[in-house]
Protein backbone atom coordinates (compact mmCIF):
# COMPACT_ATOMS: atom_id res chain seq x y z
CA UNK A 1 0.00 0.00 0.00
CA UNK A 2 1.28 3.43 -0.93
CA UNK A 3 0.78 6.10 1.70
CA UNK A 4 -0.57 9.53 0.77
CA UNK A 5 1.20 11.35 3.62
CA UNK A 6 2.29 11.11 7.25
CA UNK A 7 0.69 12.97 10.16
CA UNK A 8 2.06 13.84 13.56
CA UNK A 9 -0.80 13.94 16.06
CA UNK A 10 -0.99 14.25 19.82
CA UNK A 11 -3.26 13.56 22.76
CA UNK A 12 -3.35 13.28 26.54
CA UNK A 13 -3.50 9.81 28.11
CA UNK A 14 -6.69 9.52 30.11
CA UNK A 15 -6.81 5.81 30.96
CA UNK A 16 -4.26 3.41 32.42
CA UNK A 17 -2.25 1.23 30.07
CA UNK A 18 -2.66 -2.53 30.30
CA UNK A 19 0.60 -4.35 30.98
CA UNK A 20 1.00 -8.06 30.42
CA UNK A 21 3.89 -10.29 31.42
CA UNK A 22 3.18 -13.90 30.57
CA UNK A 23 -0.18 -14.78 32.14
CA UNK A 24 -0.07 -11.90 34.63
CA UNK A 25 -1.68 -8.58 33.73
CA UNK A 26 -1.92 -5.23 35.42
CA UNK A 27 -2.70 -1.57 34.93
CA UNK A 28 -0.14 1.24 34.72
CA UNK A 29 -1.55 4.48 36.14
CA UNK A 30 1.80 6.33 36.03
CA UNK A 31 1.37 7.97 32.61
CA UNK A 32 -2.19 9.29 32.99
CA UNK A 33 -2.23 12.99 32.13
CA UNK A 34 0.94 12.89 30.02
CA UNK A 35 0.99 14.10 26.42
CA UNK A 36 1.78 11.42 23.83
CA UNK A 37 2.75 11.93 20.18
CA UNK A 38 1.90 9.67 17.25
CA UNK A 39 3.23 9.38 13.71
CA UNK A 40 0.52 7.98 11.46
CA UNK A 41 0.79 6.85 7.85
CA UNK A 42 -2.39 7.92 6.05
CA UNK A 43 -3.49 5.81 3.08
CA UNK A 44 -5.20 7.36 0.04
CA UNK A 45 -8.55 5.92 1.19
CA UNK A 46 -8.16 7.48 4.65
CA UNK A 47 -6.98 4.35 6.45
CA UNK A 48 -4.29 4.88 9.09
CA UNK A 49 -1.36 2.93 10.47
CA UNK A 50 0.52 4.10 13.58
CA UNK A 51 4.27 4.02 12.89
CA UNK A 52 5.48 5.62 16.13
CA UNK A 53 4.18 6.65 19.55
CA UNK A 54 6.00 8.20 22.45
CA UNK A 55 6.23 11.07 24.92
CA UNK A 56 8.82 13.10 22.98
CA UNK A 57 7.78 15.57 20.27
CA UNK A 58 11.38 15.63 19.00
CA UNK A 59 11.37 11.84 18.60
CA UNK A 60 8.06 12.02 16.70
CA UNK A 61 9.52 14.64 14.34
CA UNK A 62 12.58 12.44 13.77
CA UNK A 63 10.50 9.32 13.13
CA UNK A 64 8.22 11.20 10.72
CA UNK A 65 11.07 12.81 8.80
CA UNK A 66 12.91 9.49 8.48
CA UNK A 67 9.83 7.69 7.16
CA UNK A 68 8.95 10.59 4.86
CA UNK A 69 12.45 10.57 3.33
CA UNK A 70 12.39 6.83 2.71
CA UNK A 71 8.85 6.91 1.24
CA UNK A 72 9.11 10.26 -0.57
CA UNK A 73 5.89 11.64 0.94
CA UNK A 74 5.00 14.80 2.88
CA UNK A 75 4.53 15.16 6.64
CA UNK A 76 1.66 17.13 8.18
CA UNK A 77 2.21 18.27 11.74
CA UNK A 78 -1.30 18.36 13.17
CA UNK A 79 -0.01 19.23 16.64
CA UNK A 80 0.83 22.77 15.58
CA UNK A 81 -1.38 23.12 12.53
CA UNK A 82 1.62 23.38 10.18
CA UNK A 83 3.97 21.15 8.25
CA UNK A 84 7.01 19.45 9.74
Amino acid sequence: MTWAHLEITTGILSKPARIYCGNVGGLDFEDIGKRIYFVEAVEPDGGRVILHDGFSYAAAIGAAEGAARSEGIPVRDETMGGAA
